[in-house]
């Protein structure tokens, strides 16, 4: 019983974002407590900027035929047709609850969607964001971007010990970390088109904008040697 309560803590989030000038809006996520896609209510009809082929990224693997409509643009939809004649740095109250936490945050509206938008694309399976939804398991709103460069490279390394396990090739030294992190980019890139097409507001976008910065920083910081600069924290690891 204990069990099943608390992977219902890890996978149910409630967004609510509240314009200081609008309406509250609530969005309630419920993740696959075993493969963490996300199962959402969403309209019959899908609107024509959902489909695969609207402004498809430039790396799509899926198939039309299998796959008419991009899964992420179908997930989106409830969120970007509720935002989307709103500016990015119109002030709002974000408040995300699980059953362990509640976490609220006075900031602008492009930094709450930032949060919920990471959450959907990461679950919707999308083949490249896919890499990403082990780190749904501790999802962290209003994360820091020193703090998403460090989960990022932890879930890698995490990955590459189920593959050592598996009798798969490990990647130590983060080699294909930097293509996962262009994948991811060109991802968002294609998104941001998506979403161009439609004529909405920045906020959408800017969200969008912001995880790509993620992205394209935390391939940077990789290539830098960020591993190098915190290597002094693990000392106690490190002693013979």
């Amino acid at each position: 019983m204990a069990e099943s309560a608390n992977r219902g803590i890890l996978h149910e989030y409630t967004y609510r974002l509240r314009l200081l000038d609008g309406p509250t809006r609530e969005f309630r996520l419920c993740l696959d407590p075993d493969t963490l896609a996300l199962n959402l209510e969403l309209p019959t009809e899908p609107a024509p900027w959902t489909r695969l082929e609207h402004c498809r990224c430039a790396n799509c693997p899926l198939d039309p035929a299998e796959h008419p409509h991009c899964p992420v643009a179908r997930n989106l939809e409830p969120v970007i047709e509720a935002f989307r004649e709103a500016f990015s740095f119109s002030q709002a109250e974000v408040e995300i609850e699980t059953r362990a936490r509640r976490c609220s945050q006075k900031t602008t509206l492009q930094v709450g969607l930032g949060s919920l938008v990471g959450l959907v694309m990461a679950s919707s399976g999308c083949p490249h964001l896919d890499k990403l939804r082990p780190m749904l398991v501790n999802h962290l709103p209003f994360s820091l971007l020193r703090e998403t460069v460090y989960r990022t490279i932890s879930m890698y390394l995490v990955a590459q010990y189920f593959r050592s396990r598996r009798g798969l090739d490990p990647d130590w030294g983060l080699a294909g970390l930097k293509g996962l992190l262009d994948d991811i980019h060109e991802v968002n890139v294609g998104f941001v088109g998506r979403l161009r097409s439609l004529g909405v507001k920045d906020a959408g976008l800017n969200a969008l904008t912001r995880l790509s910065c993620f992205a394209d920083t935390t391939s940077f910081m990789v290539q830098g040697d960020i591993l190098g600069d915190i290597e002094k924290y693990f000392a106690a690891y490190l002693q013979r």
